[in-house]
Parts: C-alpha cells; sequence; structure tokens
C-alpha cells in the first residue's frame, strides 16, 4: 500500500519514489470513512493516470522505508532527502560512516518533523553532535502523525540530513 493518501473528490495526487523490482500494478479506488470501498466518481468521468519510472538516485530515499530492514544508507557529507507524504509515514536511514561523533543537520522546511538517533531523544530539525556508530538508525517522523484526515500538511516539501563526522 501507498500509506495514508487522503484526497478530495477532483483533487490532484501524488506519490513519490516507491520503490519496485520487477511488475507494478498501480490501482486507484476510492474509500469511505467507515472502510467501505464505493466508487464515487461517474464512469464517463475523465481520469488521468501518469507513472513516471526513474533511475535510483543516491541523493533522495527509496520507499519503503519504515524499518530498519529497509532503511535507506547515509554516507558521510552526502545530503540525503525524501519526503513524509501522509500522516503515518515514517522514514529511517542507516549510517555507513565510522564510529564517532558527527554533526546531524536535519532541515525540513514546512514541514512537521522529528528525528531520533538510538539515544532516543526526539529533536527538531537543526544541527546536532552525536555519537554514531556505523550502522545505527536516523528515525524521522511527521509529529501531526495524530491529525485529522484530509489535507497534510508539508507532504511535498522535502526533508534533508547531512551527517559529518567530526
Amino acid at each position: 500500500g501507498l500509506g495514508d493518501v487522503y484526497k478530495r473528490q477532483g483533487e490532484g495526487e501524488q506519490v513519490f519514489r516507491r520503490m519496485s523490482e520487477g511488475s507494478m500494478l498501480v490501482a486507484i479506488e476510492s474509500r469511505r470513512s467507515d472502510g467501505q470501498t464505493v466508487p464515487t466518481e461517474n464512469v464517463s468521468d475523465d481520469y488521468r493516470l501518469r507513472v513516471t519510472l526513474e533511475a535510483p538516485d543516491a541523493g533522495w530515499e527509496a520507499e519503503p522505508n519504515a524499518s530498519a530492514a529497509d532503511a535507506n544508507p547515509l554516507t558521510p557529507r552526502q545530503t540525503l532527502r525524501g519526503r513524509l507524504d501522509s500522516r503515518g509515514d515514517v522514514d529511517v536511514l542507516r549510517w555507513s560512516g565510522p564510529e564517532g561523533m558527527a554533526l546531524v543537520e536535519v532541515q525540513a522546511d514546512g514541514l512537521p518533523l522529528a528525528w531520533q538517533t538510538p539515544d532516543g531523544q526526539v529533536r527538531a530539525p537543526g544541527a546536532v553532535q552525536v555519537k554514531l556508530r556505523n550502522g545505527d538508525h536516523v528515525r524521522l517522523f511527521r509529529t501531526d502523525q495524530a491529525g485529522r484526515k484530509g489535507d497534510v500538511p508539508g507532504r511535498t516539501s522535502p526533508w534533508s540530513v547531512t551527517v559529518t563526522p567530526q
């Protein structure tokens, strides 16, 4: 699944950077708040669907990456970008640099984001020195996860993470 994406009838929709091997089936459905799948548009209404195949880009995350098993690599001094495009979206990054103190810089303009390292401390975007070991995870998540259904503020605004060993 693509996650909890809620749009009103007639509004556009974007889903970003889903990783897939082999064939992919893209299905569009409409779901009521009670979970029932029912048509809400006339079969004669125009509908446009565009799926764009992109080559992997080391500068951007690839979904799914919500767990340690699917974590995207985070390399020294390389900026990695991504999006938290639904309220329940979580992005996990795996540090692939040396053990020791590192400056972790997280930016998220217009995106209600918090992040954690293995020390468990929840942090706002900004720059912080933390101790990292190779294989440690940096977890990014929305601070409005319990928000109302509907518009998801900042869903197209990317976050960025850069880690510089000290």
